[in-house]
C-alpha cells in the first residue's frame, strides 16, 4: 500500500507499479515485504546529500549498559514489540532513479543478536559489522546484545541511520522499551539506567495510533519556506569559518578538543542561553573573518510534521543557516535582540531544508556552505525509568 499526502491528491510517481518494482528489485525484498512508502523529507535528503562522499557518516550508534539483574530476552522482546508498533524503526530511506528520496516501511524489520566475548575487545568490531550492515542492507536499526562470559557485563549496541533517529526519537523509543519491559514483568520493582531518556511515568500512554496519516509539507508550505529564506540572506556578506581552501576539499577531523565553561542562568535572566551561546559565537566569528556579518548552522527543533506525534518521524531537529550583522555599532543586547526574533521566526521555515534554501539563489547556496555548527541543546538530566512499581 503506498500513502499519498494528506490533501487527496494521489502522486502519480508514488503510485506507480514501476516505482514498486524498482525499490523492491533495489532493496532485495518482495513487494509482500513492503508496508508503505513515503515522501522523503527535506532533513532527510539533507543527510543523504552529506553523506554522499562518506555513506559511513550517516550511521550513528548509541551503547547502553544493561544491569545484570535485566533479563536479556525479555528485553530483546521489548524492542521487538517497540520496532512492531514503531514505524519508523522500520523505515529505511531510497533514492529513485529520478533522485526523490523515499521512505520506505518494512514490515518486517527486527535485527537482535546476541554476541559472547571481552566487551573492550569486540566492541569496536561490531560497531564497524553493524554500520556496514546497516548500509548495505534496509535494515538500518540493528541491535547486538554483548557479553563478556568472564564480568557478566553486558552492553546494548544500536547501530541507526541518522536520517531516521536523532537523540530526541531515541528518549521516546527507550520509554517505549521501558515501558513493553515493564509490562511483561510486574513482578519486581526494578530500575534500568537510560543516561539519555527523560522521565517516563506508569500513567504515560506511549501506544503508538497507527491509523494516522502522514502529514507531508505542501507545495504552498515549501514555497512560503524558501521565500522566507531568500529574504533573510538575499545580500550576504559573511565568511564561511574555517575557510576552505577549495570548493572540492573536503575537511576530516584529525582531532578533537573540548573545553567546559562554568555558567549559571539567573531566575531574572530575560535571554535565553541558545541566544547568548549564538550571539558570542556570531560576535566571535564576525571578528575571525573580518565581515560585517556572521555565519554559522544552528540544531534547532523542527516542528513535527504528523498529526498527534505519531512515531513515524524520526529525527525532529534540523540544521539551518544564520546571518547575524556584527556592524561595529551595534550593541550586544541589540545582536540579542535580533537572534532571539529570528528564532522565533525561523522555527516555521526550518522544514525546508538545505537543499531547497540552497536552490534558491546564490546568496543562499553560499550561506548553506557554512563550516561551523552551533547545536545549542538543552541538557537533560540522567534519569531512571522504573521497571516495575517503585519502592
Amino acid at each position: 500500500v503506498i500513502h499519498t499526502p494528506s490533501d487527496g491528491q494521489q502522486d502519480p510517481a508514488l503510485a506507480s507499479k514501476a516505482l514498486c518494482e524498482q525499490v523492491s528489485r533495489s532493496l532485495g525484498l518482495g513487494q509482500d515485504k513492503i508496508e508503505n512508502i513515503f515522501p522523503g523529507t527535506p532533513f532527510q535528503r539533507d543527510v543523504i546529500d552529506c553523506a554522499a562522499d562518506d555513506k559511513q557518516r550517516a550511521v550513528g550508534h548509541a551503547v547502553f549498559e544493561i544491569p545484570k539483574d535485566i533479563d536479556a530476552a525479555r528485553l530483546a522482546a521489548a524492542w521487538k514489540e517497540t520496532v512492531l508498533h514503531t514505524p519508523a524503526l522500520r523505515t529505511c530511506t531510497f533514492t529513485s532513479k529520478s533522485g526523490d528520496v523515499l521512505q520506505v516501511v518494512l514490515r518486517d524489520s527486527f535485527v537482535f543478536s546476541w554476541m559472547s566475548g571481552p566487551s573492550v575487545d569486540l566492541k569496536e568490531a561490531v560497531v564497524q559489522d553493524e554500520a556496514a550492515a546497516a548500509l548495505a542492507g534496509p535494515r538500518c536499526n540493528r541491535f547486538v546484545l554483548l557479553e563478556d562470559p568472564d564480568t557478566k557485563e553486558r552492553q546494548l549496541i544500536w547501530t541507526f541511520s541518522h536520517a531516521l533517529v536523532d537523540s530526541n526519537f531515541q528518549e521516546r523509543i527507550l520509554r517505549r522499551v521501558l515501558k513493553a519491559y515493564k509490562d511483561a514483568n510486574d513482578e519486581h520493582p526494578r530500575q534500568l539506567e537510560t543516561p539519555d531518556s527523560s522521565q517516563a511515568t506508569p500513567e504515560e500512554d506511549l501506544q503508538p495510533n497507527p491509523s494516522k496519516m502522514l502529514k507531508i509539507p505542501q507545495a504552498a508550505d515549501m514555497e512560503r519556506a524558501v521565500e522566507f529564506w531568500k529574504g533573510h540572506l538575499s545580500g550576504l556578506n559573511a565568511s564561511a569559518f574555517p575557510h576552505l581552501s577549495s570548493h572540492l576539499s573536503m575537511p576530516h577531523p584529525d582531532a578533537k578538543a573540548e573545553h567546559r565553561i562554568s555558567y549559571s542562568s539567573s531566575a531574572q535572566q530575560k535571554v535565553s542561553s541558545t541566544t547568548i551561546c549564538r550571539t558570542a559565537l556570531a560576535i566571535l566569528l564576525s571578528r575571525y573573518t573580518h565581515s560585517p556579518e556572521a555565519l554559522f548552522g544552528v540544531v534547532t527543533e523542527q516542528t513535527p510534521l504528523l498529526e498527534e506525534q505519531l512515531m513515524l518521524d524520526g529525527p525532529t531537529r534540523t540544521v539551518v543557516p544564520i546571518r547575524v550583522s556584527c556592524a561595529s555599532e551595534q550593541s550586544v543586547s541589540d545582536i540579542m535582540s535580533t537572534i532571539d526574533s529570528y528564532d522565533q521566526t525561523m522555527r516555521q521555515f526550518a522544514h525546508a531544508g538545505l537543499r531547497n534554501i540552497a536552490s534558491a539563489g546564490d546568496d543562499e547556496s553560499a550561506a548553506c556552505g557554512f563550516q561551523t555548527v552551533l547545536p545549542s541543546l538543552r541538557w537533560r538530566r540522567p534519569a531512571r525509568a522504573y521497571l516495575g512499581n517503585s519502592q
